[in-house]
């Protein structure tokens, strides 16, 4: 899914094992009358295909042994593009509000330049982790120069860089190295970083991601053979044409791009749905927000480290019918769309705002009735001993052909616990955070599942125990942060002035100190993006090398002094 403004910048877009699942026999008297099950359920990862479940057999799980909600939302990462400063990214405190209502602090973006940096550093220092991509500037991957600062920026900002990864979709756009282009240069270039990643002494924690491929399949990335050695992390990027149901494409991409890095764990560094309802990969707002969700699920279900969504905000108020302007969780001027509200309500369910280190012990035993055979579920915890119960399904609920959505089924499901409980059930597209049913000190509570997930909140549980390690009981209430108001995005830099005055104001530099190759760079994005900008009918080719030369011009005018950096 490549942006035409990712075409003519350089190729400047950025971007366990839970082993506590058995099967015990029929629990008389709490699941009714019924048969014991058939047979051990499917587990993977702590995850039940419910395929292989009888609805009356019980469930137990060992709460020690389950993820934290904290861990799985800190598995949710997105996609920013904090150098396009001719684009609503250029609002840093706008992006700064969204990721704080989506309660999410993995950005994925590309190392930046020398003159780029003062803005990934303002993010690293309130917090926010870097899966860094190594940028690549007229077909040559700058991984030395990238490497080297990357390593200065996580001198400067201890603990901001998780991974860094090797060039974008090397099929789609051909990084040169070694004498060989493209796929045939994949090996040469994993490689190098990873050798260069690991020779560095300051990037001694950080992981190494593997090379991705747009459009991944079993040649494809056979073709580039063995990377096992030269990568920590797989790479897949996860897209979802024809309106496909999100596990069946995701099973298949994800098997696809494995390949390369064996049996290392995967990170799905991009994947989403534009809101541009189409015949091709379009769907509408509510549909991309159920799918985004259920793909989150879905990928912690097959063990992915961290899934980074396409994108954070449209780049543009002009969204018109180019796809690449309508991949945003939010519009260009910081308004949510029915996904980053969804998001938020999913984060903020299963945050956890105690004020103890603690230990979550003993056993959950659960069963769940009238559930679809492509239901699955998942046990999470919070350190104050509530349980989070989320379990979800998928349905085909959007027509390609006709473009438009399909309605989903629903069925009456029902979540009976053994020992008394307080029952809240969430729905993150219906109901905010607000429960929309409840049972205090019962056993059971009925809920509708459809088509996304729903979220069963297990609390005062007398199976579960908390051990602090200190602090104190009970936590502070869940206060989700506001939803960022829209703006008027044609305040922002949109014209080749704009982005030279964003430049200035970043780099606040003089010439003499300035390196001019860098700025070449940056003019041919910005002119590349304002010629787009005007619609002049000329092909992608065309204004790509136009704006190349005006870079040049340009540099020329930069080192004669006629402007001052």
């Amino acid at each position: 899914m490549m942006a035409v403004s990712y075409l003519i910048s350089n190729n400047l877009r950025a971007l366990g094992g839970l082993e506590f699942l058995r099967a015990v026999g029929l629990c008389f008297g709490l699941f009714g009358a019924g048969s014991a099950p058939a047979s051990t359920p499917t587990v993977n990862n702590g995850w039940i295909d419910m395929a292989s479940t009888t609805r009356t057999g019980a469930l137990t799980v060992d709460l020690k042994s389950a993820m934290s909600a904290d861990a799985f939302v800190d598995t949710i990462g997105v996609n920013t593009h904090l150098n396009w400063t001719d684009t609503a990214y250029a609002r840093a405190g706008l992006v700064e509000s969204e990721l704080a209502y989506l309660g999410i602090d993995n950005l994925r973006d590309v190392i930046p330049l020398d003159f780029q940096a003062k803005v990934y550093e303002d993010f690293a220092a309130k917090g926010y982790d870097f899966n860094f991509l190594v940028q690549v500037v007229d077909g040559t991957p700058l991984i030395d120069q990238g490497v080297k600062t990357a390593a200065e920026f996580l001198k400067a900002h201890p603990g901001s860089i998780d991974a860094i990864e090797a060039p974008n979709e090397i099929n789609l756009w051909p990084a040169s190295l070694a004498g060989k282009s493209g796929l045939a240069a994949g090996s040469s270039i994993q490689a190098h970083l990873y050798q260069a990643v690991n020779a560095n002494a300051v990037l001694g924690d950080v992981s190494v991601v593997g090379l991705s491929v747009a459009y991944a399949n079993e040649k494809l990335m056979t073709s580039l053979g063995d990377l096992s050695k030269w990568a920590d992390y797989g790479n897949a990027h996860i897209y979802f044409p024809n309106s496909s149901k999100p596990q069946e494409q995701w099973d298949t991409i994800l098997d696809a791009s494995r390949i390369p890095t064996g049996d290392k764990p995967v990170v799905v560094t991009e994947t989403g749905f534009y809101t541009l309802a189409d015949t091709t990969m379009g769907v509408s707002e509510e549909v991309q927000a159920k799918q985004i969700l259920n793909v989150l699920m879905d990928a912690a279900e097959d063990g992915v480290e961290k899934t980074y969504i396409y994108q954070l905000m449209d780049p543009y108020s002009d969204r018109n019918l180019d796809p690449e302007n309508n991949w945003g969780l939010f519009n260009a001027d910081g308004s949510p769309k029915m996904a980053a509200t969804a998001l938020h309500n999913l984060t903020t369910i299963l945050g956890d705002n105690s004020d103890v280190s603690a230990t979550v012990q003993g056993t959950l035993q659960y069963g769940i009735e009238n559930l679809p055979d492509t239901a699955k579920h998942m046990v999470l915890t919070e350190a104050d001993g509530t349980v989070d119960l989320v379990i979800w399904n998928e349905e085909l609920i959007w027509d390609s052909a006709t473009a438009s959505e399909k309605p989903a089924s629903a069925y009456v499901s029902t979540v009976t616990v053994e020992s008394t409980a307080d029952l809240s059930v969430y729905d993150p597209m219906i109901s905010g955070t607000d429960a929309i049913a409840h049972t205090e000190d019962g056993k059971r509570v009925s809920f509708e599942l459809s088509d996304h997930p729903i979220v069963i909140e297990i609390s005062d549980y007398d199976g579960a125990v908390v051990s602090p390690a200190g602090g104190s009981l009970p936590v502070t209430p869940k206060v989700p942060p506001a939803a960022p108001a829209g703006q008027d995005s044609s305040t922002g830099p949109r014209s080749l002035f704009g982005a030279f005055a964003a430049r200035a104001e970043q780099r606040g530099a003089s010439a003499a100190g300035e390196d001019h190759e860098p700025a070449s760079g940056f003019i041919a994005h910005a002119v590349s993006r304002s010629v787009a900008s005007a619609d002049l009918g000329l092909g992608v080719e065309a204004f790509d090398h136009a704006a190349h030369g005006l870079a040049d011009i340009f540099d020329d005018v930069l080192q004669s002094d006629w402007l001052t950096f």
